[in-house]
């Protein structure tokens, strides 16, 4: 949200909820990689800040009719002589009432986006490159951040993203993911990257886990859904059970070398892994 004005974001999202017939979540995140900031010229202690108020700015255009004044540090938004009749009013209105559902991602264990969430009724969403041990937490502050604004918090809009890959065996499947675009976005990106911030450690199933041991096994063992339809139908069974259920599983995708076995790798989720899972409803 930092790296783009709110006012053009705002007119955006709004004509892709018209585009689209109201059918896409708003799905929005801090932005902390290194290079971006430099990119950009943001102090690397103002992303967070700035995602609040580029949000509060948007939901303000989104709600009110103009002219505006919002003046600020960052983004000072006026709107003086507004001329609706020909279309300069402001940014577009969504289509959905009174805007599209609206996302944001959870990483450490005490987030506070995750807080923010439950204590503004926005969906929770628990990044797929966190262990479910600090998963776990993320509700915890979402059922903190409701209490303190009012609401009550509600498991099922609780989103959890993990990577998928779904084979006719579990041999098959963890042969591919090791030589595939999913073994590759790690060992070319998140293993560097993370490995130089620190991050990694949110990969760890345990505190005094050799940073060594984080190698394509261990997140095909820790992190990753992979395996036959029965292995990863309970994979998502442990998984629910262990944060205490949740409402959407999000399949994380990268890049299909191979279309038509992610393609089919899609369809035995949906029609051989589900069919075991009609019970966590």
């Amino acid at each position: 949200m930092a790296q783009h004005h709110p006012a053009n974001t705002a007119n955006r999202v709004a004509q892709l909820d018209h585009l689209t017939g109201g059918r896409i979540n708003f799905g929005i995140g801090v932005g902390r990689v290194p290079t971006d900031l430099e990119l950009f010229g943001i102090d690397g202690q103002l992303p967070e800040l700035l995602m609040f108020r580029a949000i509060d700015l948007i939901l303000a255009m989104w709600t009110q009719d103009p002219p505006y004044d919002m003046p600020g540090q960052f983004w000072p938004i006026r709107v003086r002589n507004p001329v609706p009749d020909v279309g300069l009013g402001g940014p577009l209105k969504p289509f959905q009432k009174p805007h599209p559902p609206i996302a944001v991602p959870g990483m450490t264990a005490q987030s506070r986006l995750m807080r923010a969430a439950g204590e503004r009724g926005w969906a929770p969403l628990s990044s797929n490159l966190v262990h479910p041990r600090f998963v776990k937490s993320h509700w915890d502050q979402v059922a903190g951040g409701a209490a303190e604004g009012g609401r009550t918090a509600d498991r099922s809009t609780w989103r959890i993203a993990r990577e998928i890959y779904v084979d006719d065996t579990t041999v098959a499947a963890r042969a591919y993911v090791r030589r595939g675009s999913l073994a590759r976005g790690y060992e070319d990106y998140f293993f560097k990257l993370f490995g130089r911030n620190g991050q990694n450690a949110l990969w760890k199933c345990r505190d005094d886990l050799p940073t060594s041991d984080l190698t394509l096994d261990y997140m095909i063992d820790n992190m990753w859904l992979v395996g036959d339809p029965e292995s990863v139908a309970s994979q998502i069974r442990e998984l629910y059970e262990r944060v205490g259920g949740f409402g959407t599983l999000l399949w994380v995708t990268h890049d299909w070398d191979d279309a038509d076995r992610w393609r089919r790798s899609m369809r035995l989720l949906a029609t051989e892994v589900m069919p075991r899972l009609t019970d966590l409803a």
